[in-house]
């Protein structure tokens, strides 16, 4: 007499159109009662499963996505659970074809279902695509995501494909970061940077006009004192000297007071220097805080 199993698949959604498989945090999630051919419950057993994801052609023929078998043990009461992974490149195809899951045990075929769709679903996983950044209001990431805050996650269970995306064991450290659409705007111009690049603060290029307030003194009228023996100051101005001797009075000791004309000193100066400093030490618009998390 054969053993049996009582499976139930506990599967991951997926859209019945093209689109991304909503599922269990790590894959489908499978349980079921393993029972002996007396219908009792074989408990506390270790059992070997394999499993065969496959889906159907345009030829109807039969092609694997996974293939792969797992030693599983029961409880008390004959129940084991197991999670089949799947690789996020399978995705699109569960989505697009006929997907069935065959569960053997050696020779004994216990089940094989076709995986069942649904136009909508929620996922306990959190079904959102590796790599998935969002805003948080709390200090600790929730299951299945991580901090944006520079760490490494080399020993993070489950970030092999979060690594693998980025390219490194560490995540980007978001703290005091704002994020900007990567590549060039193509109706405003506007250009962010790279994919996982940053970009250093900036100003835009611009002026400021003069104002009604900022303006130099051109009251520049003056006066020259200078003897009148005709020993002028060789540093003063030749016509001075010339309109001096015009008008001494030969061996006087007094001095004359030469004065210019009215208006025939004023003039004008350039504006030099800067204004005053103001500001602090970055531009920002008006913001809250949050943490940054990404999805493993």
């Amino acid at each position: 007499m054969k053993n049996s199993l009582l499976i139930l698949l506990m599967m991951g959604h997926f859209y019945a159109a093209y689109s991304q498989m909503i599922a269990s945090e790590a894959g489908i999630g499978i349980q079921g009662i393993a029972r002996d051919a007396n219908n009792n419950a074989r408990s506390n057993e270790d059992i070997t499963l394999r499993f065969t994801l496959y889906y159907l052609n345009e030829n109807n023929a039969e092609q694997n996505i996974l293939d792969a078998s797992q030693n599983l043990r029961t409880d008390a009461f004959g129940v084991f659970s197991h999670v089949l992974e799947i690789e996020q490149q399978y995705y699109p195809i569960i989505a697009y074809y006929e997907a069935f899951l065959k569960i053997e045990e050696g020779t004994n075929v216990i089940s094989d279902e076709k995986l069942k769709q649904v136009p909508y679903a929620v996922s306990a996983g959190n079904g959102v695509p590796t790599g998935s950044i969002m805003p948080y209001i709390g200090d600790t990431a929730p299951h299945g995501w991580v901090l944006c805050q520079g760490q490494d996650i080399s020993n993070v269970p489950g970030s092999a494909r979060l690594r693998d995306l980025l390219g490194t064991a560490t995540v980007p450290d978001l703290r005091g970061m704002f994020l900007r659409g990567t590549g060039k705007n193509q109706e405003f111009g506007n250009e962010g940077p790279g994919l996982l690049q940053t970009q250093e603060d900036m100003v835009a290029s611009h002026s400021h006009e003069a104002g009604e307030d900022l303006v130099t003194a051109n009251d520049g009228g003056h006066e020259h004192r200078l003897p009148t023996d005709g020993n002028t100051d060789p540093n003063l101005n030749r016509q001075h000297r010339t309109i001096l001797y015009n008008t001494i009075v030969a061996n006087s000791a007094a001095y004359l007071n030469f004065t210019t004309q009215p208006g025939t000193g004023e003039h004008s100066h350039q504006i030099e220097g800067t204004t005053a400093e103001t500001g602090g030490e970055e531009t920002r618009p008006i913001n809250m805080g949050v943490n940054y998390i990404i999805k493993l």
